[in-house]
């Protein structure tokens, strides 16, 4: 490791444990992020994943320490949670964990450790696995998604500490209307694309009406959201002892040897629980329709999702059209520019927003 790291880092408590200090430069985070390879291996793990952030947000960082816990806590506690008949079932499903918290570089610095998920990019890996593949790790991210959303609120005041998160809707009306407006108002001429203007409508007729719905359903109203659920913050994990057993490729994909890893909480907040899904339009469809589809259905229990969800999910995606070319004005133009052919496509995919169902679930379903 070069002397900066170790300036920075040489006051944690594990320092001497790491073997390498490898940086990760993925994502749009403002922590530090470094593979730790471990001099020993600690109960099977030999690698770990640490980040690094200023030292005034140490009160946000051990609260997302404590929600990183609490969202683990759906996986030991199968069969559980009354919500879903097929909450017995356990999931193929990893996520990282919370290992260690504290201050380092004379307190200049928050460091968080996790467990390290071995295993391939989503992005990289999706299309490589069989349609059934595709789909059945779908269902296991919407069954996961759905017990997300089932953590009492109650339990998160009680199992955080310190202190207590305070409970502010992240999807609140008025945040989207704001978004709305700077869209619509661009004065720099970079936001705006042809038939933009019926995303626009289809945002003003249809949103208030859907968050006071979704204010008022069971299974959306405020919960506790990872909210950077997509391919970026997925794993896929090989069984590499199944491969060796297996010299053909094309049985390896059919072998439902892979598995979904859950990483990057640190965007979690509360909202309403059917805008979690907008992600799976602007990242995931374009990779793997079986696998959206998938979540979609898992999530329900492979039940007929309900119409108030599907209102819901195309005015979320609607709005989120308009506030990811805003949020891209941050990133850089060419950003801006990617977002709005992701929203060109959106528009076909819903058909100028006169579909509430994207074609790519009902011609997947035919």
């Amino acid at each position: 490791m070069n002397s900066y790291k170790e300036e920075i880092l040489k006051d944690i408590p594990h320092f001497n444990n790491w073997k390498t200090i490898t940086p990760i430069n993925k994502g749009y985070s403002n922590d530090l992020k470094f593979k730790v390879e471990l001099k020993d291996e600690q109960h099977q793990m030999k690698f770990q994943l640490l980040r690094i952030s200023e030292s005034k947000l140490f009160k946000e960082k051990n609260i997302e320490f404590s929600m990183i816990k609490i969202f683990n806590n759906v996986l030991l506690n199968d069969g559980d949670n009354d919500d879903d008949d097929d909450d017995d079932e356990k999931l193929e499903v990893e996520m990282s964990k919370p290992i260690d918290i504290g201050l380092c570089n004379e307190e200049k610095n928050v460091w968080m450790l996790l467990t390290w998920i071995e295993g391939e990019d989503f992005n990289d890996s999706i299309f490589n696995e069989s349609i059934e593949n595709q789909y059945r790790l779908g269902l296991n991210a919407g069954k996961l998604l759905k017990r997300f959303h089932s953590i009492p609120l109650s339990s998160i005041i009680i199992n955080t500490t310190p202190p207590p998160p305070i409970i502010i809707n992240g999807d609140r009306l008025e945040k989207r209307l704001e978004v709305i407006s700077r869209f619509e108002n661009d004065i720099n001429g970079k936001f705006r694309f042809e038939n933009d203007q019926c995303i626009i409508n289809y945002c003003k007729l249809n949103l208030e009406k859907v968050i006071k719905i979704n204010e008022n359903l069971q299974n959306s109203k405020l919960v506790l959201k990872h909210n950077d659920f997509h391919f970026g913050n997925m794993i896929l994990i090989k069984n590499n002892n199944n491969n060796n057993n297996n010299n053909n490729n094309n049985n390896n994909n059919n072998n439902n040897n892979s598995k979904l890893g859950i990483i990057d909480f640190n965007r979690s907040q509360f909202g309403y629980g059917y805008q979690e899904f907008q992600k799976i339009q602007f990242f995931n469809v374009a990779l793997s329709i079986p696998f959206c589809v998938g979540q979609i259905d898992g999530y329900f229990n492979n039940q007929e999702p309900p119409l108030d969800f599907w209102y819901s999910f195309s005015t979320f995606v609607a709005t989120c059209c308009l506030g990811g070319i805003v949020w891209a004005e941050s990133i850089s133009d060419n950003q801006i520019e990617l977002m709005k052919e992701r929203s060109k496509i959106i528009l076909n995919h819903f058909d100028n927003f006169n579909l509430i169902i994207p074609k790519w679930y009902t011609n997947f379903k035919k």
